[in-house]
């Protein structure tokens, strides 16, 4: 399973037509060889304060355009409040970031049913996020961005026992593991915001593992 970060309102500007324009983006490099999914980050202004939040209307929007052309979304949440919110909708999963003030979320109600997937920087939160919570979980160094030896070095150390969430400038993490769920953010040319950055792949560089 491959996961695009879409990012935050900022990333989109909270527009829809832009939004359709970033899915339409995906759709015209993909082969359909893997499962994609659309990974939006949802949290509330008070919880990431110099981050401009995706508008819940706005996802909900991104959510149905997706499904109508044959993609699956769901966001990374950093509060309980967008984690309820997200809950209302039919998703894969419901993802955490490599933050550890996150991971109680876990614990809320309604999530004991739900698969998550956790990003994890240790062997520790690994063995916590499997073992209590029966998480998946994706390794990664929480640099933007990181480099390929610091992921190499954590990866090797969890027995590829894995995915990647990849903050890398380039591919060569997923073609050395070939981990079973794969993440990196994703961008078109005039993004912006914090997770438009240089290593967000871009759609022609994106249809290289699609």
């Amino acid at each position: 399973m491959i996961i695009l970060d879409f990012g935050s309102g900022e990333t989109c500007k909270n527009d829809v037509a832009y939004v359709k324009r970033m899915i339409d983006g995906l759709k015209e490099v993909d082969s359909g060889r893997h499962k994609v999914v659309i990974k939006w980050q949802l949290f509330q202004k008070e919880t990431v304060p110099y981050v401009e939040p995706l508008a819940l209307w706005v996802f909900d929007e991104a959510y149905k355009y997706a499904a109508s052309v044959g993609y699956e979304t769901t966001a990374s949440v950093f509060d309980t409040f967008s984690l309820r919110k997200l809950l209302d909708y039919d998703v894969p999963f419901v993802k955490l970031a490599c933050r550890e003030w996150v991971y109680p979320l876990l614990g809320v109600p309604n999530m004991i049913d739900r698969n998550s997937i956790v990003s994890i920087r240790d062997q520790t939160s690994m063995t916590q996020m499997k073992v209590q919570w029966g998480a998946e979980t994706m390794c990664c160094v929480p640099t933007y961005p990181a480099s390929k030896a610091a992921y190499e070095m954590l990866f090797d150390s969890l027995s590829l026992a894995c995915g990647i969430s990849d903050h890398t400038d380039s591919f060569d993490l997923y073609n050395q593991y070939r981990p079973d769920i794969y993440e990196c953010h994703y961008r078109l040319e005039d993004s912006t915001g914090p997770d438009a950055v240089p290593f967000a792949r871009l759609p022609a560089q994106v249809a290289e593992i699609l």
